[in-house]
């Protein structure tokens, strides 16, 4: 799946549908959302957040640096 990298507010709504969706069709969804579940699956977990930062342009990285949840960084790239 082609994933357009996320630029910045000009692209964020298209971006987050099709990460959305990928993460979905992955069974990763539940780890952006905090599921309890796999916060302790430190494999899913590290799985999603380089997926996620394979999916933005290097001008993103500080808004997600720093951040201690999957949860976290998805609603800073907000």
């Amino acid at each position: 799946m082609q994933i357009e990298k996320l630029a910045g507010r000009k692209n964020y709504a298209s971006w987050k549908f099709t990460m959305q969706a990928y993460l979905q069709s992955e069974d990763l969804w539940d780890c952006v959302e905090g599921d309890a579940e796999y916060i302790n699956d430190t494999k899913k977990m590290t799985k999603v957040k380089a997926k996620i930062i394979l999916s933005v342009e290097k001008q993103n990285y500080s808004h997600i640096q720093g951040t201690t949840t999957l949860k976290e960084a998805w609603t800073k790239l907000k």
